[in-house]
């Protein structure tokens, strides 16, 4: 599986409302196909503030 930030629903359209950028660029950066330096704090925020979770390979200890 892929390493990606899960959230609740509508919560990446808050994210992206909050910091003023597009739905597009929230969902890339918790899918992990953007690594810029908006993108961890769109994932900093996602977990911190909207209780997102992480998961994927190189996140599960058994791997």
């Amino acid at each position: 599986m892929n390493k990606r930030i899960i959230v609740g629903h509508g919560v990446g359209k808050r994210i992206a409302t909050l910091m003023g950028i597009t739905p597009e660029m929230v969902s890339k950066s918790l899918n992990y196909k953007k690594d810029s330096h908006l993108a961890r704090r769109v994932r900093y925020m996602a977990i911190k503030d909207f209780g997102g979770i992480p998961v994927g390979d190189k996140l599960d200890p058994q791997k």
